[in-house]
Formats: structure tokens, sequence, C-alpha cells
């Protein structure tokens, strides 16, 4: 299933360098800074009204998976339509099956946790475009207007490094380094993912203009991604006694807990 996505509500607080030029130039460069929450969509997890479109965005959120996520970047205004944004985020997301409204995932019983780190590069325009009028008279060392509201969408394209991991008897291991559908299984055919991949960030933004230095604002952000192992889950159990032996052994510690990041349905 290629239609896993994480999902970001930032709430977003910039702060604005002036450059020397007339009305919207006066503000063109943007620092951000920002703190919000992350969720996953994905094979694990989740599981609630997945038949509509509506129910990919709403009904297969898993609450209790909710995570922190940090943003950093730099905003750039090339007109007083169109901005670039460039930012760097750190978000932690998991997703476990008995959290699952579906019991077809509860009988499956598999968890996971990872963290994000994401690159990109959006394009933002204005559907309510920021006001250009004065913020701050330096005559009068005070406001001379009132809060300004700017109203966007975005999407652009994007990187992000994730490395899926799961705990057994205490002690975390690395799920892509175990392989649990085969990977590591000599003469298996399956290769092991690369932890890298591609995404695609959309989503709807508002901003608030606070003073002469300070915005405050909030966005939701889906970004849809091209793996499908963000959760180590791909395709069907592989013969689960090959991927203990490829692991060390049903003796030892690790092959023990391959053979149950494999397998370990109800």
């Amino acid at each position: 299933m290629k239609k896993i996505a994480l999902i970001t509500l930032i709430v977003i607080f910039h702060f604005q360098m002036f450059s020397q030029a007339t009305r919207w130039k006066r503000m063109r460069y943007e620092l951000i800074g920002a703190v919000g929450v992350s969720n996953f969509f994905g094979d694990l997890g989740g599981g609630g009204d997945t038949k509509s479109k509506l129910g990919r965005f709403v009904g297969d959120v898993d609450l209790q998976s909710t995570r922190p996520s940090f943003m950093c970047g730099m905003r750039y205004k090339l007109s007083p339509d169109f901005n670039l944004k460039f930012s760097l985020t750190y978000g932690f997301l998991q997703g476990a099956d008995k959290n699952s409204s579906t019991e077809a995932r509860q009988l499956r019983n598999l968890s996971f946790y990872t963290h994000i780190f994401e690159q990109a590069l959006v394009g933002e325009y204005n559907i309510i475009k920021e006001s250009n009028s004065r913020r701050w008279s330096q005559r009068r060392k005070r406001k001379v207007r009132s809060y300004s509201i700017n109203l966007y969408v975005f999407g652009g394209v994007g990187g992000f490094y994730f490395d899926p991991r799961a705990t057994y008897n205490g002690k975390t291991y690395r799920l892509r380094t175990l392989g649990t559908e085969g990977q590591t299984v000599s003469g298996s055919g399956v290769k092991k993912y690369i932890p890298y991949s591609l995404c695609v960030p959309g989503g709807l933004g508002v901003k608030i203009g606070l003073n002469k230095y300070w915005d405050f604002g909030i966005e939701y952000g889906y970004r849809w991604t091209a793996t499908d192992y963000i959760d180590d889950t791909h395709g069907n159990y592989y013969d689960h006694a090959a991927i203990i032996e490829a692991n060390g052994g049903a003796k030892s510690e690790q092959g023990n807990a391959a053979g149950w990041f494999a397998d370990k349905h109800l």
C-alpha cells in the first residue's frame, strides 16, 4: 500500500528579517520555528473508516499514536501572492495493531516506531494575502494597524529518512537489519529497502501578524510518500523458520526476535 503519509499539525512562530525595499519587500525573509504533532497512516494501527477518501484523512487516525514533531526553516516571498519555503522537520511516528478498531489488524498484532528527518521545499499560494501596510511607526514607536491574517495553501517536494524499530524482551531492534519479510534470507530474492524516500507535502496554513517582528501560525500538512516500508510492513509473510535461521538460529536472542517480529499474529 503506497498511500502512507505523515501528518503534521504545526504551530509556527515566524521571526521576520527586514530588507531595504518598499511595502511587502520590507518583510521578504522570514525565519520559522515550529512545534506540533505527527500521526501515521499506513498498514499498522488505525483501521477505522478507510473505504472513503474522507476516511483516509479522518477515520484512520490513531490518536493513541500521536507524537511530537519539530520544524525550522526559512520563507522567501517571491511576490505578494507566492512564497517559497525550505524546512527541516523532525518527527516521531509509531503504530500498533492493538490500537486498531479492525479485528484483522488486532489479530496481526504488529507494532513499530521510527524517527523521521525530513527536508522539504514547498511553494505557498496566498488565498488571503498578508496586509502590506505598516505594522510599526518608527516615528511614534508604536503599532499603527491591527493584526493581519494570511491564509495559504502549500505543496512541494521533499525527502525523509526513517528507521523502523520495535522492542522484544526489553531490547530494541532495527527491523530493517532483521529482514522481517525475508530480506536477509539467502536466495529469497527480496532486497532490503532503502531507509530514505521522497515525499510530496501538501496542506493548508494560516498566519497572524502580531507586531513588527513576530507572526503566529498554524499548519495542517499531509505527506504522500514513495515508500511502503515506513512501518517495515509491505508484502506477505515469509518462511518463519528461514528468517530465524538467517538471524542466528532459534538458540540466539536475535533469531528469536526476528521470528517474533516477522510473525506474531494472535
